[in-house]
């Protein structure tokens, strides 16, 4: 038997600043001036929000494969589901918790792209473990990683289906505890019951089983609380380029090349080797690159690969802003669509979605804007 151990986590708390918006000195200092070196977790989690996915990924090439656990892990013959058949099973849960990665952009054009097949199955509540403020135009005070531009946009789509948007996070010292709280008297009914929900978290709060009570987690909480089962999936821990052996191994062993796939915790049970910490496990295909960007700021097609040219030498950031959003009164608490630093390089790759109208700002390293120039992509 190869049992082992796992230890539930949360990811470090950030804290939740006000006007976040375009003051990327809160990006941490720019993610150091775009890192000379790894800067660890909250780094990586800036670099994201500034597009910087490939400095992310490229800290973990040299982290090796466990040739043995590899051929241990081929000879269990796991069987996945395709996403088609986990919406199956979503159909009849009354809430699902999934997970994301804050330093990673696969999670969250998940969630984006099947967005509208939450909606077509019912469900009228998403609730935003990031979300401060349920206002439903979304700006630099509606939390921390909403002012990441994929996340802003799973947001902004969650407005459009017209989904009830719902904040349920805690700085308590009983953290998960009071997550669970918070989510449950925002969804509970009248009767008992509780509204139809999708629960987006971050890392291993969606965790149904711990190893000791000190390391509860919110899906455990909740599930305790409501009397509800939660169905939980878990898009973090089988991802690539995991500075860790352990990890690497394992996506390595289950991703599949071509779409993203799913696992119950059942089949991992056949392994012998990892607890039942929630009920699936989303493997999602190794990052392809345009020009060095990931395609998965495609968002599925809807976007295209956008050339520009820089207008400005001294410029060290080009941010991509909805024209209707950025005014007089919101330029300085506008979330972008997209951006990207630009050290280096005169002609940066920009996502875009055609039919809408963009106004590209060109930023200085003290924030102040350098060019605007407005886009409309046909």
């Amino acid at each position: 038997m190869l049992l082992l151990r796992v230890t539930c986590f949360s990811q470090p708390i950030l804290p939740q600043e006000k006007n976040l918006g375009n003051s990327y000195l809160n990006y941490s200092k720019l993610a150091r001036y775009i890192c000379s070196d790894s800067i660890g977790l909250l780094g990586n989690q800036s670099l994201l929000m500034l597009g910087e996915l490939e400095r992310i990924l490229e800290n973990c090439d040299s982290v090796p494969i466990n040739e043995s656990l590899l051929e241990y892990l081929s000879s269990k013959k796991m069987n996945h589901l395709s996403i088609t058949e986990l919406f199956v099973r979503i159909a009849d849960k009354p809430i699902v918790i999934l997970n994301e990665a804050h330093d990673r952009i696969k999670p969250r054009v998940f969630i984006l792209n099947q967005l509208h097949l939450f909606k077509k199955l019912g469900f009228t509540h998403i609730a935003f473990e990031t979300v401060s403020n349920e206002n439903r135009n979304l700006n630099g005070n509606t939390g921390l990683y909403t002012c990441e531009p994929v996340f802003g946009e799973l947001y902004r789509k969650a407005v459009e289906y017209g989904f009830n948007i719902l904040s349920y996070e805690s700085f308590d010292i009983k953290r998960d505890s009071m997550q669970a709280e918070n989510l449950y008297s925002k969804i509970r009914k009248s009767d008992g019951t509780v509204y139809k929900t999708l629960v987006i978290c971050g890392y291993g709060h969606l965790y149904e089983w711990y190893p000791t009570a000190n390391q509860k987690m919110m899906g455990a909480y909740l599930k305790d609380i409501s009397g509800v089962d939660p169905f939980t999936i878990d898009q973090v821990t089988y991802q690539e380029a995991e500075c860790n052996e352990f990890k690497k191994t394992l996506f390595k062993a289950l991703a599949d090349t071509i779409e993203s796939v799913c696992y119950s915790s059942e089949e991992f049970d056949k392994t012998e080797m990892l607890p039942p910490l929630c009920d699936m496990y989303i493997v999602h295909p190794q990052t392809k690159w345009n020009n060095n960007r990931s395609t998965d700021y495609e968002l599925n097609g809807r976007r295209i690969c956008y050339h520009y040219n820089l207008k400005k030498k001294k410029s060290i950031l080009v941010q991509v802003y909805l024209k209707k959003e950025f005014t007089k009164t919101t330029i300085d608490n506008c979330v972008p669509t997209d951006q990207i630093t630009v050290c280096n390089v005169s002609d940066p790759i920009l996502f875009l979605e055609k039919g809408k109208k963009y106004l590209i700002v060109e930023r200085a390293i003290n924030n102040s804007i350098l060019s605007r120039h407005k886009v409309k992509i046909r």
